[in-house]
């Protein structure tokens, strides 16, 4: 399941509108939708606040092995949002 499927789904089981979500991660309505319809990746900090706001991991979002999701988040705060490294990560792993 890609990331923007599961957004919606775990909006859908918290009975949450997208306009909810957005407020609860401190994004925008169109950039949530966007995300949702698999138009736009969000990016880690995005995918951080909205797992906070659906009370969940990013690895359930992600599908992914939380231990890359931990590698990801240790480089975030060393080196910031560094999205080359990121997808150098992901194809990695």
């Amino acid at each position: 399941m890609d990331v923007g499927t599961a957004i919606c789904r775990k909006r859908h089981e918290k009975g949450l509108s997208q306009v909810s979500l957005a407020q609860m991660s401190g994004l925008s309505r169109n950039y949530v939708s966007l995300i949702e319809s698999n138009k736009k990746k969000p990016s880690l900090q995005a995918l951080s606040a909205i797992a906070e706001a659906l009370e969940t991991k990013e690895a359930d979002l992600m599908g992914e092995d939380p231990s890359i999701v931990r590698i990801r988040q240790r480089i975030l705060d060393k080196y910031g949002p560094a999205n080359e490294i990121l997808e150098i990560l992901k194809e990695v792993y």
